[in-house]
């Protein structure tokens, strides 16, 4: 592997595209997220009958309400008649 200077090393070279480590860990950050994900989201019920959606749901559900505490102070200048989408009780 050779460097760019002082940046990131070359992994590999196809043609003249030259694949540097940052590359190459983002793609494998990428492929292990999309794993975790088909993983977690398959076999979903209606009523959860496994742990593991259980705990999938908690997560969406916190997510969503970080997300809404963060967005409610500026979500309604940004909202076009969708004020379904988070009632921040305004």
């Amino acid at each position: 592997m050779t460097g760019i200077g002082n940046g990131p090393k070359i992994v590999f070279e196809i043609g003249g595209l030259r694949f540097t480590e940052t590359v190459v860990m983002g793609w494998v950050i990428i492929v292990a997220v999309l794993i975790l994900c088909l993983w977690l989201t398959h076999d979903l019920k209606k009523v959860p009958e496994k742990k593991r959606q259980v705990v999938v749901e908690m997560f969406v559900n916190f997510v969503n309400n970080m997300v809404k505490a963060y967005l409610c102070g500026v979500w309604r200048s940004y909202q076009y008649d969708r004020s379904e989408v988070y009632d921040c009780g305004h």
